[in-house]
C-alpha cells in the first residue's frame, strides 16, 4: 500500500512503505518506524506548517503534542477560519 510522497524528504521517510492507517493512532509500531526514520524533524515541520490541524502522528510525535504545537504556531483568526470551513465540510 504505502504513502504517496510529493516531496524529496518524503521519498527518504522510513513510513514509505506502510500502511498510512498505521499513523493515525499512537501505537508501538508507528513510534518504531519514526524512531527510525532519518527525517522526522522535515515530517513533523510539514504536520506544523499545514495550514489544517494535523491528524495522527507526526515526526514520531503524538497527535496531542503536534496539536499543541501547531496551535501555537497558528493564530486564532487563521484557527477559527479553518473550523468554519471544517463545518462547512462535513
Amino acid at each position: 500500500m504505502g504513502i504517496y510522497f510529493t516531496s524529496d524528504w518524503q521519498l527518504a521517510a522510513a513510513c514509505g512503505e506502510r500502511d498510512p492507517r498505521m499513523f493515525e493512532i499512537a501505537n508501538n509500531a508507528a513510534f518504531e518506524t519514526c524512531g527510525t526514520c532519518p527525517v522526522r524533524q522535515e515530517c513533523l515541520e510539514h504536520a506544523l506548517e499545514s495550514p489544517w490541524p494535523p491528524y495522527g502522528i507526526w515526526g514520531g510525535k503524538p497527535q496531542i503534542e503536534v496539536r499543541r504545537v501547531w496551535r501555537e504556531r497558528h493564530p486564532r483568526a487563521q484557527r477559527r477560519e479553518v473550523t468554519k470551513l471544517m463545518g462547512h465540510l462535513r
